[in-house]
């Protein structure tokens, strides 16, 4: 829990600081949900005294708690009903069950947000993140190097971009070549693999890696009915993999874009299923 905070500006050659000190009896309830408000609220007042605004920015915003989400979504609610509003602004990235989450941690969190879904990237844009910081280096690639490169990206930029790192690193050369693209490609699936894939992989119980299998055979990657991965896997009805779809939801490896269908959050990782004995 924050005690104490500073805000500190630059605004060209002068720089503006401000330095609060812990104050007894302010934000030190041990309410989450109270305390932040109170501190949102005195950050927004400073920066607008100040004439400039605050920006929050989350990563992984669904790892947080239902307790913390909720406390999040009230200290924002409040100070969207000052008046005037105060320039604080919160902006959170997370898997695509983060909407849900939040929702469930607050009633009106469907109201208070706007949700930007951020998917793969078309194949223009795959092109440009692979070709543009090459050409600014004063290097380039060959055609059929590239559609190799993109072919397995497939679109996700992570693997866009761990990529164009190996391939950059292990080139031979100013022209990336069709074995640069494949040694790339290969140190960059392995690096996917073991940073993204194998620790989801692991979190998931037998039955759970059961559910993946089926979510991967029989989608590839795509959203799949839930009733048709029962009976895919020889289960009486949707209703008996009601537990494990849970629980994989609840770690972030799969989600529901649909009632009654179920997806994974991150995309490739079918592909890392379908190599796993």
């Amino acid at each position: 829990m924050f005690t104490s905070f500073t805000v500190s500006l630059n605004v060209g050659v002068v720089t503006l600081g401000v330095d609060i000190d812990p104050a007894a009896g302010f934000a030190d309830t041990g309410r989450l949900s109270t305390d932040l408000t109170d501190l949102f609220v005195v950050l927004g007042e400073t920066v607008r005294e100040l004439g400039v605004g605050a920006l929050i920015l989350i990563d992984e915003l669904q790892e947080a708690t239902a307790e913390e989400m909720a406390a999040v979504s009230t200290a924002l609610h409040q100070i969207s009903q000052t008046s005037p509003v105060l320039p604080l602004f919160l902006v959170g990235a997370g898997l695509p069950s983060l909407p849900s989450q939040l929702a469930t941690a607050n009633s009106y969190a469907e109201r208070l947000y706007q949700f930007r879904a951020l998917s793969t990237l078309s194949e223009p844009d795959s092109r440009a993140a692979l070709v543009q910081p090459v050409i600014e280096r004063d290097a380039e690639w060959d055609e059929a190097a590239l559609r190799l490169a993109l072919d397995a990206a497939n679109g996700y930029p992570y693997f866009l971009q761990e990529v164009g790192k190996a391939v950059w690193n292990n080139a031979l050369g100013s022209v990336f070549t069709v074995e640069d693209a494949r040694v790339g490609t290969d140190v960059a699936r392995q690096e996917v693999d073991a940073g993204l894939y194998q620790s989801r992989w692991d979190r998931a119980t037998p039955a759970q890696k059961d559910l993946l299998r089926a979510l991967a055979e029989e989608g590839e990657g795509e959203g799949v009915v839930v009733r048709d991965l029962a009976r895919a896997m020889g289960k009486p009805s949707a209703s008996a993999l009601s537990v494990p779809r849970d629980e994989l939801i609840k770690k972030g490896l799969v989600y529901a874009p649909e009632r009654g269908v179920l997806a994974f959050t991150v995309p490739g990782f079918h592909q890392f299923i379908g190599d796993q004995d």
